[in-house]
């Protein structure tokens, strides 16, 4: 392709100023924004692909394919964090508790009874022995108790702050380069990578 065949981004637009529609771009970025960021940094910037319906074709197809990555760039712009801490989590600790218990038992049990009945006659005032009774009894109770616990105790900590590791410091200065990252830049360079002749 000779030099006099190239045109500028501007130069595309007059012929078709629908051209950057055909461009594919995340939930979250404003399309018009991105337009007229590329227009503002890329007008006179010639292109690779003079075509109109060429360039038109390879816009939405590479736009496509970078769509993921910008997706997610524009999504760690609002991710909620305290931004002095370097430790935010929850810890959960399970814990099992064992116990046994055993009992020997060894019992044993006696009694013993006797009774005596007496009666009289009618002509003796003094009693006799009528009839004796005598019981005996005996028992053994002898065994092995076991008693089994297992508890389990769940243990859950948030833990939160700066661990010192880094500075506070340190940590608001790279809050500061986060909070200058600007994601309608980084997709306009994307774009001028890609599409524009970057030689002087």
């Amino acid at each position: 392709m000779s030099r006099t065949a190239l045109l500028s981004i501007r130069g595309l637009l007059n012929w078709d100023p629908d051209l950057l529609d055909a461009m594919m771009l995340p939930d979250g970025i404003d399309a018009d924004t991105v337009k007229a960021s590329i227009i503002m940094e890329c007008s006179e910037l010639e292109v690779w692909l003079p075509d109109p319906d060429t360039f038109r074709q390879a816009l939405r197809y590479w736009s496509r394919a970078r769509m993921e990555i910008w997706s997610h760039l524009n999504e760690t712009l609002h991710y909620e964090y305290n931004p002095i801490w370097n430790k935010d989590g929850t810890i959960t600790e399970n814990r099992l508790l064992h116990s046994t218990d055993n009992e020997d038992r060894d019992l044993a049990s006696s009694a013993d009874s006797s009774a005596e009945n007496k009666v009289s006659a009618f002509n003796a005032s003094a009693y006799q022995n009528s009839d004796q009774n005598t019981s005996r009894a005996s028992g053994t109770d002898t065994g092995t108790i076991d008693r089994t616990r297992d508890d389990t105790e769940n243990i859950t900590r948030r833990e939160q702050g700066n661990i010192g590791i880094t500075s506070t410091q340190q940590l608001i200065k790279e809050e500061r380069e986060i909070a200058g990252f600007d994601i309608y830049a980084y997709i306009v360079r994307d774009f001028k990578e890609r599409f524009c002749v970057c030689v002087y």
